[in-house]
């Protein structure tokens, strides 16, 4: 069964705003608003705009496309298979209960499995269209029923017999393949060679590999390809063969064995192994962790800033969420990976000259100063997302009190346990 029109051109887009929206609520609408940096209802109207902006011009007139999804968007396949799945849900619970084993799909192409006799075949695959036609509309289908025991799905041929089930590799297009008196490089056409060969052989059956292959080389040797480089070609993929066959038996009967590594010891106890037929590796001394440990280490002793600050109210420290005083009474909280000293520099700038940020339209709006000689560090933590928990918290703490707007914003449990973790002395 497959969709009879291209997936993206009958795509409706309300249809696909409503299951983009459901996708986002069912992973977690504040995750997603903290990822994308908008809210739901914004990047909604943002895919909108996005969707309905694809126009063409003919005869010098401008025409835009009212439905579907431009197919050369790089979203396509994104919102298709979003689009889909909307559907795929719909008829997994229309379809349970039913004689429908398994239903696979690529892109808008089902491969449908039913357990039935042959007697009841025909009734049976009526109520199945019939309810894959019902649960996909508006998208109109085409189907496709076995013939002789044989059906095509994509590439394949499926030979279904009663006791098993066999495939074949069979390109559904009967376009030729690139012509060899092309101007193409002998690497471009050794490559295509290679690559029908390779399908042939991975893409079908142990039964039918050998008609599988013998079709494409009926297929080269239609397109001009001598049969001396298609030999050169299938002789170097069965070296290759050969030779990972090989291995991989090594590498199952191999015995291994991990010492610790000695000078001159080592070396010796490796001979030995060598001639029992033992592989012995080396464990290293210095080992990857202990590295990392000295990289990530935090510095014993107090840090030193480089820079030097012609007001310095709070201590230097890189990494922290520090709080501001207006002399109104709130307050401004906010974080940074820099030294506080720093982001103080810049608040006295948007405060005094620009009025820009949170703290300089508060200060404009209710002619208040900002107490930065009573910045207070609320806690030091070098991580980002630490840092952005921490100033979340103490914002939805200070309520209306406080005049800053958090960084990320957190859900009702998120808050639950962390006022949990206060209580309990885990949260330090």
């Amino acid at each position: 069964i497959s969709v009879e029109k291209y997936t993206y051109f009958s795509t409706e887009i309300s249809t696909l705003l409503m299951c983009v929206e459901e996708c986002i609520d069912n992973h977690g609408c504040v995750a997603f608003q903290n990822e994308c940096g908008l809210g739901v209802r914004d990047f909604l109207e943002l895919l909108t705009f996005y969707l309905k902006s694809t126009f063409t011009t003919w005869n010098g007139e401008t025409f835009i496309q009212k439905n579907g999804i431009c197919i050369g968007s790089c979203l396509a396949p994104v919102l298709s298979n979003i689009y889909l799945a909307f559907y795929d849900r719909i008829l997994s619970n229309r379809l349970e209960g039913s004689r429908v084993k398994k239903v696979f799909r690529f892109v808008d192409d089902y491969l449908v499995l039913v357990d039935c006799d042959s007697d009841h075949f025909v009734g049976e695959i009526s109520e199945v269209l019939a309810t894959f036609s019902k649960c996909l509309e508006p998208l109109v289908i085409t189907h496709e029923l076995p013939v002789n025991g044989f059906i095509r799905f994509l590439d394949l041929r499926l030979h279904c017999l009663p006791t098993h089930t066999c495939w074949l590799y069979e390109p559904r297009s009967n376009k030729p393949l690139l012509s060899y008196s092309s101007a193409h490089s002998k690497l471009v056409k050794r490559g295509i060679i290679n690559i029908c060969f390779k399908n042939a052989l991975n893409k079908s059956c142990i039964h039918s590999v050998k008609d599988s292959f013998k079709n494409q080389v009926e297929r080269l040797t239609a397109a001009g390809y001598p049969l001396r480089l298609q030999t050169a070609v299938a002789e170097t993929l069965l070296k290759r063969r050969r030779i990972e066959s090989a291995e991989q038996v090594n590498r199952k009967n191999r015995n291994i064995t991990v010492l610790p590594y000695l000078h001159k010891v080592s070396h010796n106890l490796k001979k030995v192994g060598h001639r029992a037929g033992v592989h012995v590796l080396f464990s290293a001394p210095d080992k990857l962790s202990m590295m990392c440990k000295k990289v990530n280490s935090h510095v014993i002793g107090r840090q030193v800033c480089t820079k030097k600050h012609q007001k310095q109210p709070a201590t230097c420290v890189a990494g922290a969420a520090h709080s501001i005083p207006p002399s109104c009474g709130k307050r401004h909280t906010g974080q940074t990976g820099r030294c506080p000293n720093e982001r103080q520099r810049e608040h006295r700038y948007n405060v005094s000259q620009i009025v820009s940020g949170h703290l300089g339209v508060h200060c404009r709006d209710c002619g208040c100063t900002p107490d930065f000689e009573g910045c207070t560090v609320i806690r030091k933590q070098k991580d980002k997302l630490t840092r952005e928990i921490i100033e979340a918290r103490a914002i939805g703490q200070a309520g209306s009190e406080c005049v800053s707007a958090p960084s990320l914003a957190l859900t009702e449990k998120e808050c639950i346990f962390l006022l949990r973790s206060e209580n309990n002395g885990a949260c330090r």
